[in-house]
């Protein structure tokens, strides 16, 4: 505690107030580094998130694009399936209305 007194005696009040303002400033400047190095960090990994979202994106997008292309191609084919089913219908129509019409009329 002399030592203190003392310093404050050789130095005065104005002196020991400048290194107390020397301390803060320090003090301040090493939080102020220790923030930037978080900022740098945090940049970085949003750039790494940014990239992942974007892969995830495009994965996302091919995999509804291929759904869709699938649910064409079924609906093609189903399509097709009915069509050939009513070709089917209307031929055995006919049939059926040859063979009635042969039936009733045939016999003459």
């Amino acid at each position: 505690m002399t030592e203190l007194a003392e310093l404050w005696v050789q130095i005065g009040s104005a002196g020991f107030l400048a290194i107390l303002f020397g301390y803060l400033l320090l003090n301040l400047v090493n939080s102020q580094k220790e923030q930037t190095e978080d900022l740098e960090s945090i940049r970085a990994d949003l750039s790494k998130m940014s990239a992942e979202l974007s892969n995830t994106q495009s994965i996302s997008i091919k995999l509804i694009d291929s759904v869709n292309s699938f649910k064409e191609t079924m609906n093609d084919k189903i399509d097709r399936k009915f069509d050939r089913q009513d070709e089917n219908l209307e031929d055995l129509s006919k049939s059926v209305a040859y063979l009635q019409g042969k039936n009733n009329g045939g016999s003459k």
